[in-house]
């Protein structure tokens, strides 16, 4: 889930596993050898690899959201 600030790994709809500011991003690896697969750098904290099937969107967004932020 992303929201203007946050990124939230949720598990179960209820628990939050982890939050990363979006200004904490450092940058986005993207696979290509999975389509699916993305791994967000975070400044000060543990890289988080990330699955989606809507990947551009995602970075999209990111890439907005890191610019007003």
């Amino acid at each position: 889930m992303v929201t203007n600030q946050y990124i939230f790994n949720i598990k179960q709809k209820k628990i939050i596993r982890r939050q990363i500011k979006i200004v904490n991003l450092s940058g986005i690896t993207i696979n290509l050898k999975n389509e699916n697969e993305l791994l967000l750098h975070v400044h000060g904290e543990h890289d988080f690899l990330l699955k989606t099937e809507s990947r551009k969107v995602l970075v999209d967004t990111l890439k907005i959201l890191f610019i007003k932020n």
